[in-house]
């Protein structure tokens, strides 16, 4: 006896259905933050940096780093995994950062 070969069509429908959950499954992602009452109890702090006012982030992976400014007149760069300061810069007296941009390799404090 001859068994009808199964439909290419709905095989094709369900392919595309379980591809569209799949998607939709890694573009779902978590967020994380605090709730209004919990400030000032889990902000994050670095010895010898003081309060950071200004922060950036680059790089990827291993090398991922944030370059923070404070108000103490720090500019530092952190390595992103660790939290280790990499290099820290004290500014001189009466000078401020108003923001901090990357430019290729190159950091300036604006």
């Amino acid at each position: 006896a001859l068994l009808p070969m199964p439909r290419r069509e709905g095989r094709v429908g369900v392919m595309k259905v379980l591809f569209a959950l799949a998607v939709l499954a890694s573009l779902a992602t978590t967020a994380h933050a605090i709730y209004e009452d919990q400030v000032g109890s889990f902000d994050w702090h670095k010895e010898h940096l003081g309060r950071v006012t200004h922060a950036t982030f680059v790089g990827s992976g291993a090398t991922k780093r944030a370059f923070v400014a404070s108000e103490q007149g720090a500019v530092s760069a952190l390595d992103f995994k660790t939290g280790d300061i990499a290099w820290r810069h004290v500014l001189e007296p009466g000078d401020a950062v108003d923001r901090l941009v990357v430019a290729g390799r190159v950091l300036l404090s604006l």
